[in-house]
């Protein structure tokens, strides 16, 4: 007997004064309360129907599963597109809904990201929005290019390096995850810029002045202001024009005669 028919019944008693007011109200409350469950058991079933339709089953096939009728090939769609990179369950696992490890991770690797480690001392040739070239093994012939998209703001106290990130297009596919790479920086300023050898670069105090080799193999001691050190050449930025020579082995020698003189 339904709650709805006992109730209907008791209430037929007690108009034939057959049972009491108590014993009414006794299956009233029961039947309120199966009323409410039945709203809340509702209200579950179609937040579950609406969780099934995000994960792309169609009606049809809930009402399949309702019925009992479980395909053991069900298609689990996902909510974004892409590619499959990582996948974190296997063949005979269980999946629940509340677990906190995803079942795949899904990436668009139309567009990735360059991770760089960069020196210490590397960090006046880049800027944010800066270019960068790179070579992977699996394609040597190859130059790929970014732009820097992120610098760290600070530097590892271990290694001395900084994290630098760069977006890449990648629409072939080209580039996969966990690729590592060969990077060379590309510093606008390196090309509008020239350079000296280091040896020729004489440093007292504040003061930075180079030997210049004038007609007739007159030196003269010019002073100059350099920028970034790359290697065995530091970047001239104001000072020297270009063409001019310098003298790079013996400058040192050279300042110190001229000042005992």
């Amino acid at each position: 007997m339904t709650t709805q028919a006992a109730e209907k019944r008791q209430r037929d008693l007690y108009e034939g004064r057959v049972t009491t007011l108590r014993e009414l109200q006794t299956v009233q409350n029961d039947l309120n309360t199966a009323s409410n469950d039945a709203k809340t058991a509702e209200v579950g079933l179609e937040a579950v129907r609406n969780r099934l339709r995000i994960l792309g089953l169609r009606d049809d096939e809930m009402a399949n599963l309702q019925k009992g009728a479980i395909n053991p090939a069900t298609a689990i769609n996902a909510p974004l597109s892409g590619t499959i990179i990582q996948r974190k369950i296997g063949p005979g696992q269980y999946v629940t809904t509340g677990g906190g490890e995803p079942s795949y991770i899904i990436g668009d690797l139309s567009k990735v990201w360059l991770i760089v480690q960069l020196r210490e001392s590397d960090l006046a040739r880049i800027e944010m929005g800066g270019r960068l070239q790179f070579r992977v093994l699996s394609h040597p012939d190859r130059v790929f290019e970014g732009r820097i998209n992120f610098i760290g703001s600070s530097v590892d106290p271990a290694s001395r390096r900084i994290t630098v990130r760069a977006d890449i297009d990648n629409p072939q596919r080209l580039l996969k995850p966990e690729m590592y790479a060969s990077v060379r920086i590309i510093n606008e300023r390196e090309n509008l810029s020239h350079a000296v050898p280091r040896a020729a670069v004489v440093l007292e105090g504040h003061k930075v002045s180079v030997w210049v080799l004038k007609p007739g193999n007159v030196v003269e001691s010019r002073r100059v202001r350099t920028g970034i050190i790359d290697g065995g050449n530091i970047e001239v930025l104001e000072g020297l024009a270009l063409g001019e020579r310098v003298i790079s082995r013996g400058s040192l020698f050279i300042d110190r005669m001229v000042t005992r003189g």
